[in-house]
């Protein structure tokens, strides 16, 4: 003898299953618009960049020369006593 649920419970389960799938969908969803967003700014990026590739060495030494460029001459001229 088989035990069959009763049929609100069957009706109760597909409905939070579809509700579940839904959510799922527009997660999914979500997830590829952000994707194709950032694809379409790194597309930019490598545009702007002629199809340069990324050098993080040269990209570091940007921000020192940055650092050194902002740093105060008295900080610089005490540096310069020490070493």
């Amino acid at each position: 003898m088989a035990l069959d649920p009763p049929f609100w419970l069957r009706a109760a389960i597909y409905v939070v299953g579809a509700a579940a799938a839904l959510v799922s969908a527009w997660f999914v969803v979500g997830s590829i618009r952000r994707l194709n967003r950032r694809i379409e700014e790194f597309e930019a990026e490598l545009e702007a960049r002629q199809g340069a590739p990324l050098d993080p060495y040269s990209a570091l030494a940007e921000i020192y020369a940055e650092q050194k460029r902002t740093e105060p001459r008295s900080k610089r001229n005490a540096s310069r006593q020490r070493g």
